[in-house]
């Protein structure tokens, strides 16, 4: 689970939606807007990887704050 206590990029926190059974079963929706092609979790999640660099590189800032982050991604289930 996503913890508010987390770091992350300034403008960006994520949700991973999983569609079970479905041929491309996973996307990855940003709240700046961006939104991962559906496919393999892996595959979303390199995306999701260059879009933060890119954000990053574009002047994005890093967000720190006390305690420790989750380590998984927030998740939604859709159908």
């Amino acid at each position: 689970m996503w913890s508010s206590l987390a770091g992350g990029i300034e403008g960006h926190q994520w949700t991973l939606h999983h569609n079970s059974g479905s041929r491309l079963p996973c996307r990855i929706v940003c709240e700046c807007g961006w939104t991962s092609t559906a496919g393999e979790h892996t595959t979303v999640l390199l995306q999701l990887k260059g879009h933060l660099e890119d954000s990053l590189q574009s002047g994005a800032r890093l967000l720190r704050t006390q305690g420790q982050a989750s380590a998984e991604l927030p998740t939604t289930y859709s159908t």
